[in-house]
């Protein structure tokens, strides 16, 4: 048991000692809070939330690192284009971070986004990454293929009142 669950079942043990006497708050309790506490408190769900988190920001720091390694090599990997592909990656994986960190609503719509520009950056460093010395690009692909991957896992799960449904 993880400790914000640990705190949260104590608080609800708290809460329902205090008002045995009050059925109707029992009632409301057991039909509107507990459930969305249960949802918040799923270490499954919790998990999955975090391991997307960690890969977005993984992902945002490769593609940082290869969009700078790219200006570096020159020719079309210094392209405007390549370039605006790579630094969108980072960003739009940033943002779906802290979405998901924040419990916010719109947080699977934010990682559908992601779910196509990380494979466009994929493809793209793929594309790219021919030969020998070009390593961080290859790096670069497949994290933004495990990024896709999470965000997409957590789109399916979705997000609902804050909280990961399961």
């Amino acid at each position: 048991m993880w400790y914000g669950q640990r705190t949260e079942l104590s608080a609800i043990a708290r809460w329902l000692r205090y008002s045995e006497d009050d059925s109707f708050n029992v009632r409301h309790f057991l039909a509107t809070d507990l459930p969305l506490l249960i949802r918040k408190t799923t270490p499954m769900a919790y998990q999955k939330k975090l391991d997307a988190m960690k890969m977005c920001i993984q992902c945002a720091h490769d593609c940082t690192l290869c969009a700078h390694d790219c200006l570096h090599m020159g020719g079309e990997h210094a392209t405007p284009s390549h370039q605006a592909m790579m630094i969108d990656c980072a960003e739009i994986c940033t943002l779906v971070a802290h979405f998901l960190g924040r419990h916010s609503p719109n947080a699977a719509a934010m990682c559908n986004e992601c779910v196509i520009i990380c494979e466009r950056c994929a493809a793209g460093c793929d594309k790219l990454a021919h030969g020998e010395g070009h390593n961080v690009m290859k790096q670069c692909a497949q994290t933004c293929r495990l990024c896709a991957a999470a965000c997409e896992a957590m789109a399916e799960v979705g997000v609902e009142g804050g909280a990961v449904a399961v």
